[in-house]
């Protein structure tokens, strides 16, 4: 009896867990499993890309994990909010919102914002959004793209919501 009892315990405490999947130090609760992924190293940086399986609306969403670095260090809210503007400018024919500030669920500091752009090549414009979330010395991107954006964008305030330091 003590064995089923103990057998039950374990079964529900490990069914209440979230997924987790990590991008060096950096921990996050990925999209469904029918999203695949893969993991690569660019330019010193720690990149994970998701992709629904089923794809029609050319979703992705990517997570950037590198180093604060160069005129971001010490960045002050303002100067990040800036960074980010900049950064959207370079995507091709850009129509870009006004940034927000704010936390994550995990009160980690975080600058979003949102752009329409036509990529290179292609005639359909596509949404992103992208958040800057800060932890220490380490700044953490995650990109969501889509030719037809999902409007909750559920998957990536799960994504951008779980995001947090741990072991690497």
């Amino acid at each position: 009896m003590r064995l089923f009892v103990l057998a039950f315990m374990v079964g529900c405490s490990t069914s209440t867990q979230d997924p987790v999947e990590s991008l060096g130090d950096v921990n996050y609760t990925p999209p469904p499993s029918t999203w695949s992924h893969h993991d690569t190293k660019e330019i010193g940086r720690l990149v994970s890309r998701w992709r629904p399986d089923e794809n029609p609306n050319k979703e992705s969403i990517s997570i950037i994990r590198a180093t604060v670095q160069g005129r971001s260090r010490g960045a002050s809210p303002d100067q990040l909010e800036a960074m980010l503007v900049q950064a959207q400018h370079a995507l091709p024919s850009p129509s870009v919102q006004s940034p927000t500030v704010g936390k994550t669920k995990r009160s980690l500091p975080e600058v979003e914002i949102a752009s329409d752009f036509v990529p290179v090549g292609l005639k359909d414009s596509y949404h992103r959004v992208h958040a800057m979330i800060l932890d220490g010395e380490v700044v953490v991107h995650v990109l969501y793209t889509a030719r037809t954006p999902d409007p909750s964008l559920a998957m990536f305030r799960q994504v951008v919501d779980s995001i947090r330091r741990g072991e690497g």
